[in-house]
């Protein structure tokens, strides 16, 4: 068979799989010839080859299922389709890719759920759901609407997700939430029963260990009871840790017509094992409960997120109530630490908290990652993320990652590579510019001059390149890579000049003296760079290397909007206007590959150089579109479907996503040009004079921490800005509809009235630490 030939790939494909994910894609690759499923294309990396017969799969069985047997996605996408006109040749979550996540602050893993309950910790051993009889009929979370009952967010600061229905006189509380104990990570399922009849009750529910995640069919081929130790083991992986005994085990396969009556009128039967080619293995696990009057119970269901093979020692691990103290007091503390912020928008607030909760519970996973979707984010991208915990303060969290993504460096052998470690110091440096901590511990200054010895080499042989090649003639055309390779310039000279502020810093003079024609050298390249690509010739706009082109410039504005790149505002600004024209369509980025697809994120990017330019209209236009596809847990996935408003591609909570709205939000309210402070060049208009203040403290800046307010009193607006070493002038920008003699400052002094720029400012020079504009109502 065709499809068996794909197992022999040579070893090179799998050598930087690790054995979880080897297992995983030879168990898609068994399934699918179980189910004659068409062999996918040569060259799919491994990712995306169980993506193809996940697809398929889904197809196969999901329409002949019936709805209680499907994941939410699935029910919804169905019942849109009439299956016996139309052939599914593949099945995907392209209508509701949305999720949650439930991690702790710095994990190396973390879970993922749908607002119907289905929750994965670990891919390779299925999802977790729970099912509850309410007398005549079975409660199936994935059939609910709406109004019904649906796992949500708690609270962003305590990150703990909750599901509750009532039968009869019970009430049932499903909490979960992530636990570190011991080093080793673990899934929580809590379910707390509580009986508020004065008379006894007996409750009933059900836990199943399905073969599916939350984009469809997930193998399970064999499964396994241990009821001494209380273990479900998948695919000879624990997969559920119970510290309660079932009443009943029910094992089974996931098309099974007839499990409703099994699980309910065998509540004796106690099965063992069960295993399947097909991959529809599944497990039951039933609980009748008796409670006293007014009484209550606590069940704990728990995921181990390492690999732990079926026969190691697990027996004495027991789930504690204290667990869950521990992990809000965790987040709690993080809360604490990290920037504050109130903002006149509610939902905008809470998608900011929301942003940086999942910043904290994805970054050691995008710094070191294991997942394919999370090696493939570049370190341009790795480090936006790295900088919207620096501007949010998470102090302790960013050094953590510090260190250890500087030892991993340090492990590199021979010449570093300027387009990867050019972005990885400059990061890291940020860190102790923004006043967060001093980096003497973490040794970055030895990796910092390897990097100026490679950046130095790797210009010098593109001077030798230049004398032979005349660069206009090379970027005669401009074509793809022509603003990739100025982007790297722009990088490789932020690098140079973070280090050499880092040698001032340490009292190295000299070598930071000696960087200083280097630093210049680029500067100048870089100029010439963006000059040459102005004379240069483009592709017609319907040319498909103009989508490549496209994406290259929007990262290159995404670039210079993080730091001062040396390249001309004005020819930027004109390369945004051209992008939109071609890649923005009603707000959203569009991208051709693999299908037209509608980035939720790539759009905050044109925003936050929008913000940069003081062009606040745009701004507002460009986030509020993107906020409309925030999920109810105050999330944004990859990308969108711009009919059901849920994710089309991609994750379902997409941690680039949190770290351009973080990035965007700072962005709005502060920009620094070098010993100058450009205060709220983009926030909208209604913001100043809204009911609500916007109060942020402790803002980092290489000028120390700020304080930044805007609010009312009773006849006047006032804007005030606080800190110990507030800069030698500041720009501080004012709604248009202000007459600009109005606006009067305490603790400075008005050195200029902007009143005919494109946003209206006023440049003060503090005179103490709190100075305020004011302008009446």
């Amino acid at each position: 068979m065709v499809y068996q030939s794909c197992q022999t790939k040579t070893s090179e494909r799998f050598a930087s799989l690790a054995l979880g994910e080897i297992s995983r894609l030879e168990r898609f690759r068994r399934t699918g010839v179980s189910l004659n499923v068409p062999p996918p294309q040569e060259g799919l990396s491994p990712a995306e080859e169980i993506d193809h017969i996940r697809a398929r799969v889904n197809a196969l069985l999901f329409p002949s299922f019936k709805e209680w047997m499907l994941p939410g996605w699935a029910v919804l996408a169905l019942r849109d389709i009439n299956t016996e006109e139309v052939f599914l040749e593949s099945l995907e979550n392209d209508l509701y890719r949305n999720w949650s996540l439930i991690g702790g602050v710095g994990s190396r893993k973390y879970a993922v759920a749908d607002s119907r309950g289905l929750t994965t910790a670990r891919p390779d051993c299925g999802s977790i759901d729970f099912l509850i009889d309410q007398g005549d009929e079975i409660l199936f979370p994935a059939l609910e609407g709406k109004d019904g009952a649906q796992l949500h967010l708690v609270s962003t600061e305590d990150q703990i997700y909750q599901w509750e229905v009532v039968s009869g006189s019970v009430e049932i509380t499903r909490l979960v939430y992530h636990v570190e104990r011991n080093g080793a990570e673990y899934l929580y399922n809590e379910i707390n029963l509580k009986n508020y009849n004065l008379e006894g009750t007996t409750c009933r529910f059900y836990v199943v260990v399905r073969p599916l995640s939350l984009l469809g069919f997930e193998p399970i081929e064999s499964i396994r009871y241990d009821a001494s130790t209380r273990r479900v083991i998948c695919n000879r992986q624990v997969s559920l840790i119970l510290d309660h005994s079932p009443t009943s085990v029910v094992m089974t396969k996931a098309d099974d017509p007839d499990l409703i009556r099994k699980i309910r009128s065998e509540p004796d039967r106690t099965d063992e094992s069960t295993k399947d080619k097909k991959g529809l293995a599944q497990c039951v696990l039933r609980y009748d409960v008796k409670l006293p009057p007014a009484g209550s119970q606590r069940f704990f269901f728990v995921s181990p997120f390492g690999r732990t093979a079926e026969s190691a020692e697990e027996s004495d691990f027991k789930p504690d109530q204290r667990d869950r103290d521990f992990h809000v007091a965790s987040w709690f503390d993080f809360s604490e630490e990290r920037l504050g912020a109130m903002l006149p928008d509610e939902t905008l607030k809470s998608a900011f908290d929301q942003a940086v909760a999942s910043l904290a519970i994805q970054v050691r996973s995008v710094m070191f990652p294991d997942e394919p979707h999370l090696a493939s984010i570049g370190w341009k991208d790795r480090i936006r993320v790295l900088l919207a915990l620096i501007h949010t303060r998470c102090t302790s969290l960013v050094c953590k990652i510090a260190e250890d993504l500087v030892t991993h460096a340090g492990t590199s052998s021979g010449p570093l590579e300027p387009s990867i470690f050019s972005p990885i110091i400059w990061g890291v440096l940020q860190i102790e510019e923004y006043g967060l901590t001093h980096i003497k511990d973490i040794d970055v200054k030895s990796l910092a001059d390897r990097l100026v010895r490679a950046i130095q080499a790797s210009s010098s042989e593109d001077a030798s390149s230049d004398q032979e090649e005349d660069l206009l003639t090379h970027y005669g055309l401009v074509q793809p890579g022509t603003f990739r390779d100025i982007e790297d310039c722009a990088w490789n000279l932020a690098a140079m000049q973070a280090i050499a502020r880092l040698y001032l810093r340490r009292n190295e003079s000299e070598k930071a003296a000696s960087l200083q024609d280097s630093i210049e050298d680029y500067t100048q390249r870089l100029k010439g760079m963006l000059a040459d690509v102005q004379k240069s010739r483009w592709p017609r706009p319907t040319d498909p290397q103009m989508e490549k082109i496209d994406r290259e410039i929007l990262d290159l504005l995404s670039t210079a909007s993080c730091f001062e790149s040396g390249l001309d505002p004005a020819i930027l600004a004109d390369l945004c206007d051209q992008i939109e024209s071609r890649s923005l369509l009603k707000g959203l980025w569009r991208q051709s590959h693999p299908r037209e697809l509608y980035s939720s994120y790539l759009s905050l990017r044109l925003a936050q150089f929008h913000a940069r330019m003081c062009e606040r209209e745009e701004v507002e236009t460009l986030l509020k579109r993107a906020m409309d596809f925030l999920s109810d847990d105050y999330l944004l996935p990859d990308c969108v479907n711009t009919k059901t408003y849920g994710g089309s591609y991609g994750t379902g909570s997409s941690v680039l996503a949190a770290a351009d709205l973080v990035l965007l939000l700072r962005t709005m309210m502060l920009v620094e040009v070098g010993e100058r402070l450009i205060l709220l060049p983009g926030i909208p208009d209604n913001w100043y004079t809204a009911k609500k203040p916007l109060i942020v403290d402790g803002i980092p800046t290489r000028f120390g921490p700020m304080g930044l307010e805007i609010g009312a009193s009773a006849n006047q607006h006032q804007i005030e800005v606080r800190s110990p070493d507030l800069p030698k002038e500041m720009d501080i920008h004012v709604p248009p509809s202000v007459p600009m003699r109005m606006v009067k400052a305490f603790g400075a002094s008005i050195v200029e009235r902007a009143m005919k720029a494109s946003s209206p400012h006023v440049r003060i020079v503090p005179l103490a630490e709190s100075a305020v504009l004011t302008f009446h109502k």
